[in-house]
Order: structure tokens, then C-alpha cells, then sequence
């Protein structure tokens, strides 16, 4: 296990990436599921834990909404109340900002971020360019539910074509303020997953060589299939031939995705021992596994450490500096 987390630094040794955390320790329901949350705080005593080492950097990349917010948001969505809900998250999304840069100093840097909407074929977001442009890392994710509701594709018999897909990741890479394009493909139906599919996303991939954005290599995505896809890993491939940067993702929302099953609303540095206490061992392994698979994948495709921007400080710096003087 010790040569297995040896190794794992070598990927991991920067920020991590993509995690859903809350900024405070109050209990809070998450739309993803209604398992215990980490505070950041929280997070960051799981590295410790796991890892053994004292200081850590971090990306707090959540969601611009969580509770009875994401609920009204969902039930309210559509193209005419777009601009005003725009407004109202990104409100909050401040607000948080404000937060995090208020906290007291923290066992590790945080990196202020937010994984972000496409909402529109012409790539606009569901938070204003002014409140990114006060954030260190924005990724942008197209996530089919909203993205349905915010166009009203829900009257179509069919879901999003791979050209209009393609098209709407091209308009929203070409923002000056994303910086990580987030699981790509994930949202894209079994049958455009095909080779012969694959010419239409080269676009977008120079696209991104271009203007430096980073494509997300999403653990969880990976991890939740039996087995990869060969478009996928196609893409992936192609990407790598570009010269386009990688960048690593967790997207884990709640602790059970740790592998830690526990009681509570959100785990923070004061609950975090007995969160851990039962199994700890075996919750560790568990959560070093998964991480360790989608490794293998990676490797096995040819993609290495230097390739991915978060895989140390000094690379994750070196790459915001030439994001920021774009």
C-alpha cells in the first residue's frame, strides 16, 4: 500500500482537483445524494489521514448551488427565467468567494473555483464573467438536466446531436475565464460514441490546444464504468497527440465516493476521528484502489504525470500564470 500511495503522488503530488466541499460545517442536503459532506476543513484532515503528509493544496470547484437553492433552480429552469436565476446564482456564488477568502489561515491552500453550467448552444454559463474572473480555476460542465431545461431541449424526441454538443463546448472553451473543460463525454449517448464520431470533436480539441484550456480526466466518470469506452480513450489519445493539457478531477460529492460510510451532515476537523475511526484501513485501501484503476487506464493510454497540470504545485502554477496572460 505504501509503494501504490508512492506512486500515486507522482499523479496527485498538486491541488487536487474537483471535489464538492462545503466552506463552513453546517449540515447542509446536497442535490448528488444525501450522504455526509466534507467541510473543507473536513477534506483536508482526509488527506492527512490518508496520505500522512501535513500540508495540502486544494480546489474547491462545488457546484454554484446546493440545497432548497438547487431545488428551486431545477424546478423553476427555462429559457425565459434564465437570466434572472444567472443573476441569483452568481450572487451566491460571491458570496462564497467572500467566504473562503475571509477564513482563517488552513492546514493547506485552497484554491478558489466552481465547477459551472453550459446553458445555451452558444456556450454561455450559469454564473456571470465577472464573478469568474475573481476565481483562481473555473471548469465548465455541460450537465444534461439543466442544460435540457435552460434551452428547452426537453420538447425534442432526441437528445443533443454530437455536432451541437461539440458546438456548445467550442463557444464556451472560447471564454477567457475556463480554464478546465469538465467529463466531456460523459453526457453523450452510446450511439455517438463511435469512431466514426470521432473526426467531429477534433475541432475542439485544437480548440483547446490553442487557448491552453485543460480537459478533465474525471475519476469518477472512469470509475463508475465496468469498462471505457473506446471513444473515450480515443479522444483522450488524440488529445495527447495535440498537446492539449490534462487536468485531474475528482468529482466526488459526499464521503460515501471515500469509501467512508458514516452518520451526520458534514465532516469536519472536530468529528473527523470518529468519522474515520471504524474500518479505517479498509476505507483507505477501498479509496486508493479506485484511484489506482483509473492510473492504470491512464497509463495504459500513455498519459503521464508531466501531461497533467494539477500533478504538482509547481506545474498547476506555471500553468495558471499562462492562463492568466492569455
Amino acid at each position: 500500500m505504501t509503494d501504490l500511495k508512492g506512486e500515486l503522488s507522482e499523479w496527485f503530488g498538486g491541488p487536487i482537483g474537483h471535489v464538492h466541499m462545503r466552506p463552513d460545517a453546517v449540515g447542509s442536503e446536497h442535490h448528488h445524494a444525501e450522504d455526509v459532506r466534507f467541510s473543507i476543513d473536513g477534506f483536508l484532515r482526509y488527506l492527512e489521514r490518508f496520505s500522512g503528509a501535513q500540508t495540502y493544496s486544494v480546489i474547491d470547484t462545488d457546484h454554484p448551488y446546493t440545497g432548497l437553492l438547487y431545488r428551486d433552480i431545477s424546478a423553476t429552469l427555462t429559457p425565459e427565467s434564465l437570466p434572472a436565476i444567472r443573476e441569483e446564482v452568481s450572487a451566491a456564488h460571491l458570496s462564497r468567494i467572500r467566504e473562503l477568502q475571509s477564513r482563517p489561515e488552513l492546514n493547506g491552500h485552497v484554491y478558489s473555483g466552481i465547477e459551472v453550467d453550459i446553458v445555451s448552444p452558444g456556450g454561455e454559463l450559469l454564473v456571470t464573467d465577472d464573478v469568474l474572473s475573481q476565481l483562481d480555476l473555473v471548469i465548465c460542465s455541460l450537465h444534461y438536466t439543466f442544460y435540457s431545461k435552460a434551452t428547452d431541449l426537453r420538447s425534442r424526441a432526441v437528445r443533443l446531436t454530437t455536432a451541437e454538443l461539440v458546438s456548445a463546448y467550442m463557444h464556451a472553451v472560447s471564454n477567457l475565464h475556463v480554464d478546465v473543460l469538465g467529463h466531456p463525454t460523459r453526457d453523450i449517448g452510446r450511439s455517438n460514441k463511435d469512431s466514426a464520431y470521432l473526426s467531429e470533436w477534433l475541432p475542439l480539441i485544437d480548440l483547446m490546444k490553442q487557448k491552453g484550456t485543460a480537459y478533465e480526466l474525471n475519476f469518477a466518470h472512469f470509475a463508475s464504468l465496468s469498462e471505457v469506452p473506446d471513444f473515450d480513450k480515443a479522444l483522450i489519445t488524440q488529445a495527447a497527440l495535440r498537446g492539449v493539457p490534462f487536468f485531474l478531477g475528482l468529482d466526488f460529492h459526499n464521503a460515501s465516493e471515500f469509501g467512508l460510510k458514516t452518520s451526520g451532515s458534514v465532516i469536519t476537523p472536530e468529528n473527523a476521528d470518529q468519522a474515520f475511526s471504524a474500518h479505517t484501513e479498509k476505507v483507505h485501501l477501498q479509496f486508493l484502489l479506485k484511484l489506482m484503476r483509473v492510473i492504470r487506464l491512464l497509463e495504459s493510454l500513455g498519459i503521464t504525470p508531466a501531461q497533467v497540470v494539477n500533478s504538482s504545485d509547481i506545474r498547476f502554477k506555471e500553468w495558471l500564470a499562462t492562463r492568466i496572460s492569455a
